[in-house]
C-alpha cells in the first residue's frame, strides 16, 4: 500500500504531457511540397498530433465545446507551421470578408493564435484570421490586453471543406521573439471565435471568464530538435514623392514638391536580440487620426502611435502610466533601437535625433498648456523582469533640448503582481526633472529646475458572482514627462468599481449592477470632480447590449479659485450585431445638465455618439462614426455646439489591393466663434508581393477661416530579406 501511494504521488507530481506536439518535418514529407494554402491535404498534417479538447467560455463558462476544433503543429529549421480545421455543420454559417489588417472584429469568424515564447504568461505574439483569411497581429499582455499596431512577416491562408473551413499559418522564427538558449517549452493557446444569434468562443485550454490573465492557461508546445540561434537582417527602402498646395486664406496660392529616400535596418545576431536603425524615416501617416470631440476639454487629446520603427518593442515599453509615448518624436532624423528578450528579462533602448516642430505638453490641474517643440535628442531605456505570471521593471527617459534650452528626465519603477487567475495588483512610482521651461516665445528655454513624481496604484479581483476594482493616482505639480503623454498633473484621484453578477435570464445572458466613485482635487484639496453613480449593463443575443446609469450628483470645478459646479446626469449604451451585413450598430449618449468649461455655466444638452457598420458585399466595408455635443443655457441660449463625424469606406480588389476613402469633419460653435475643418482621403494600397507595395494617396483639408491644403504623394516600400 506505501508503495501504491508513493507512485501515486509521483505520477501527480510529473509533468503533465504536452498539449501541443510539433512534428518535425523530414525528408519523406518534403518528397511533396508543403504550400500554404489553408488545405491541410499534404501527408505531413496526418502525422502531427492532434489537439481537440477545446472548452467554451462562451455563452456558458467551463463546458466542453460543442463544435469540433483540430489543432496541429508542424516545424522546420526555418518556421512553425500551424494547421487548424473549425468544424461547423452548417457550411453558411461561418462569417468572413475581407479586411484590412488589423481590422477584424467580433462580428466575424475567426482564429485566435496566442504564442508565449517566453512560456511564463506575460506576454505573447497574437495573429487572428477569419474564415477568408483576413487578419489582425501583434502583441497581447495580460494586463493591457492586444496592441495589433506592431506587424510581423508570416503567411497564412484559409480555405472551405464540407463541414467547416481550415486555417494554414507558417510563423518564420525570424519574426518571432524568444531566446535561443532557454530550456523551458514555449506555450500556445488557441482560440476560436463564431458569431450567431449568440456569441460563442471555445479554447484550447480551460480559460474561466473571470480570469485576467487568458495566456497563463496557454499549454506547452514541445518542437522536436534545436531552436535556430536567429541571425537574420531585413533592410527596407521607402520613397515618397509629394506635392503640397495651399489656397485661400486671404494669402496667396503656396506650391512645393518634396522627395524622400529613406533607408530601415532590422539586424538579428541571435534570436533574443534586435538591432534597428534608420535614416531619414518617412513618417507619413496612411491613416488619418480618428475624428474627436474637442470644443469642451482644456486638456490634450491622446492619439495613438502608428509609425512602424516605433512598434517594435513597443509591448516592453508600455506602462501602467503612459510615461512612453513615441509620438512624441514629431520629425526624427535618425534612430537607433536595441531589443533584447529573454525568458526572465526584456530590455529595450531608444534614441532618436528629432528635428522638432510638434507641440511640448505642459498639464496642469485644470489645463494642458502648450509650447512649440525645439530640436532635441530622445532616449529611452525600459527594463522589465518576470517571475511567473508577475513582474517588474525599470524605466528612464531623457529629453535633452539642442541649443542649452533644458533637459526633462524621468526615472521609475513598476510592477504586477498576479495574485490569483482573477486577482491582480499594478503600481508605478516615476520622478521627473525639468529644466526646460516655458518662455514668452511661446517655445521652451533653459530655467530654474522643477521636480515632481507620479504615483498609481491599482487592484481588481473578479469573481463568479461578483468583482472590485479600485485606483489610486497622485501627481504632483512639477510633474512632466516629454517624451510621454500627460495631460493632468497636480491631482490626487480615487476610484472604484463595485459589481454584482445577477445572472442569467430567459431573454438575456447576463445581468450586472454595478456602482461607480470617483473623486480628484488639486493638491490644495479643492475638488475637481466627484461623483457616486449606480448603474446596470445587460447582455443578449447578437451581441446585443444595454448600460443604463444615473448621475445623481456630478461635481466640477474649472479652475481653482472658481466656484464648484453641481449637474444631474443619466446616460447609457446600446449596442447589436444584427446580421452579417449589418455587422454593428452603437448608440451612446449622456443627457441632463451639462457643464460648459469654457464658458465656466451649467446648461442643459446632450453628449451622443454612433457607430454604424456595414458589409454589402465580402470585399466591401463601410463605417460611419458620429460625435454630437451640446449644451444651452438655463433661458435656452446655445453656449456650445460641437460635431464631428467620419465615413470610412473600403474596396478590396484582391487579396493585396485595396482603395480607401475617408471624409471626415469638425465644427465647434460659440456665441462669439465658431471653427472646424473638413478633410477628405482617397489612398490605393497594392502589394505586389511580400516585401513590396506601394501607395498613392490624395488628401483634400479645408480648414475654417485658414487656406485650404491639398496634398498627393506616391510611397513606395521594398524589403529585402
Amino acid at each position: 500500500m506505501p508503495k501504491l501511494l508513493l507512485c501515486a504521488l509521483l505520477l501527480c507530481a510529473a509533468p503533465a504531457q504536452a498539449a501541443f506536439q510539433a512534428h518535425r518535418l523530414d525528408a519523406e514529407d518534403l518528397h511533396q511540397p508543403l504550400r500554404v494554402d489553408g488545405r491541410l491535404d499534404h501527408p505531413a498534417w496526418q502525422r502531427a498530433p492532434v489537439h481537440a479538447n477545446f472548452h467554451q467560455t462562451q455563452p456558458e463558462d467551463g463546458l466542453p465545446a460543442p463544435l469540433r476544433t483540430e489543432v496541429r503543429v508542424l516545424a522546420d529549421g526555418r518556421a512553425l507551421f500551424i494547421g487548424v480545421r473549425a468544424f461547423d455543420p452548417d457550411p453558411l454559417a461561418p462569417r468572413g470578408g475581407l479586411a484590412r489588417r488589423d481590422r477584424l472584429s467580433n462580428d466575424q469568424d475567426y482564429i485566435g493564435l496566442f504564442l508565449d515564447t517566453a512560456g511564463q504568461g506575460q506576454a505573447a505574439q497574437v495573429l487572428y484570421v477569419n474564415a477568408d483569411g483576413a487578419l489582425s497581429d501583434g502583441h497581447h499582455h495580460p494586463a493591457d490586453g492586444d496592441n495589433l499596431l506592431p506587424d510581423f512577416p508570416f503567411e497564412a491562408a484559409t480555405a472551405r471543406f464540407d463541414g467547416g473551413w481550415s486555417l494554414v499559418v507558417r510563423l518564420p522564427y525570424a519574426s518571432l521573439a524568444y531566446d535561443a538558449a532557454q530550456t523551458s517549452p514555449w506555450k500556445l493557446l488557441v482560440m476560436r471565435n463564431l458569431t450567431r444569434a449568440q456569441r460563442q468562443r471555445f479554447y484550447s485550454a480551460p480559460v474561466a471568464r473571470i480570469t485576467h490573465c487568458v495566456i497563463c492557461q496557454a499549454e506547452p508546445l514541445h518542437i522536436p530538435g534545436a531552436r535556430p540561434g536567429g541571425r537574420h537582417w531585413q533592410a527596407t527602402v521607402q520613397a515618397v514623392a509629394s506635392a503640397h498646395e495651399e489656397r485661400g486664406g486671404g494669402q496667396p496660392t503656396r506650391r512645393h514638391d518634396n522627395s524622400r529616400l529613406s533607408l530601415d535596418l532590422k539586424l538579428r545576431p541571435d534570436s533574443a536580440t534586435i538591432l534597428d536603425a534608420t535614416l531619414r524615416p518617412d513618417f507619413s501617416q496612411v491613416e488619418l487620426d480618428a475624428a474627436q470631440l474637442s470644443g469642451n476639454t482644456r486638456f490634450a487629446l491622446f492619439q495613438p502611435e502608428k509609425r512602424p520603427f516605433f512598434l517594435e518593442s513597443s509591448e516592453i515599453l508600455q506602462t501602467p502610466l503612459r510615461a512612453i509615448h513615441t509620438r512624441t518624436l514629431a520629425a526624427p532624423d535618425w534612430g537607433l533601437r536595441l531589443t533584447r528578450r529573454e525568458q526572465g528579462q526584456d530590455l529595450a533602448l531608444l534614441s532618436g535625433r528629432d528635428a522638432g516642430g510638434g507641440l511640448v505638453a505642459l498639464p496642469g490641474a485644470y489645463g494642458t498648456a502648450f509650447r512649440r517643440q525645439p530640436a532635441s535628442q530622445a532616449s529611452l531605456v525600459r527594463a522589465l523582469f518576470k517571475q511567473g505570471a508577475s513582474s517588474w521593471g525599470l524605466l528612464g527617459s531623457d529629453r535633452h533640448y539642442l541649443g542649452g534650452r533644458g533637459h526633462n528626465r524621468v526615472l521609475g519603477a513598476d510592477g504586477l503582481w498576479q495574485l490569483a487567475p482573477s486577482t491582480r495588483v499594478r503600481a508605478q512610482l516615476l520622478g521627473s526633472w525639468s529644466s526646460a521651461q516655458p518662455d514668452a516665445q511661446d517655445s521652451l528655454q533653459r530655467g530654474r529646475r522643477r521636480s515632481g513624481h507620479a504615483a498609481f496604484l491599482t487592484a481588481n479581483t473578479d469573481q463568479p458572482q461578483w468583482s472590485l476594482a479600485a485606483t489610486l493616482q497622485d501627481l504632483s505639480e512639477g510633474f512632466r514627462a516629454d517624451n510621454g503623454f500627460f495631460s493632468q498633473v497636480g491631482v490626487r484621484a480615487l476610484s472604484g468599481l463595485g459589481i454584482v453578477k445577477l445572472g442569467k435570464g430567459h431573454f438575456y445572458n447576463e445581468f450586472n449592477a454595478y456602482l461607480h466613485v470617483g473623486r480628484k482635487t488639486d493638491r490644495a484639496g479643492h475638488v475637481i470632480q466627484a461623483e457616486a453613480f449606480p448603474g446596470v449593463w445587460i447582455g443578449g443575443p447578437y451581441d446585443g447590449e444595454l448600460e443604463l446609469h444615473l448621475k445623481p450628483r456630478v461635481a466640477q470645478r474649472v479652475q481653482a479659485d472658481g466656484p464648484l459646479f453641481r449637474s444631474t446626469q443619466w446616460g447609457g449604451r446600446i449596442g447589436l450585431t444584427p446580421s452579417a451585413a449589418v455587422t454593428r450598430l452603437q448608440l451612446e449618449w449622456t443627457l441632463g445638465e451639462r457643464l460648459d468649461v469654457l464658458a465656466g455655466a451649467v446648461g442643459r444638452g446632450a453628449l451622443l455618439s454612433a457607430l454604424g457598420r456595414w458589409r454589402p458585399a465580402p470585399w466591401a466595408e463601410l463605417e460611419l462614426n458620429l460625435f454630437a455635443n451640446r449644451i444651452r443655457s438655463a433661458g435656452g441660449a446655445a453656449l456650445l455646439s460641437d460635431r464631428a463625424a467620419q465615413l470610412r469606406a473600403v474596396w478590396h480588389l484582391g487579396p493585396r489591393d485595396s482603395l480607401r476613402l475617408i471624409g471626415q469633419q469638425g465644427r465647434t460653435e460659440r456665441p462669439h466663434s465658431r471653427g472646424g475643418q473638413r478633410v477628405a482621403s482617397l489612398l490605393f494600397t497594392h502589394g505586389v508581393d511580400a516585401g513590396l507595395s506601394w501607395h498613392l494617396g490624395l488628401t483634400d483639408t479645408r480648414p475654417q477661416g485658414q487656406a485650404n491644403q491639398r496634398e498627393a504623394f506616391l510611397k513606395l516600400s521594398w524589403t529585402e530579406l
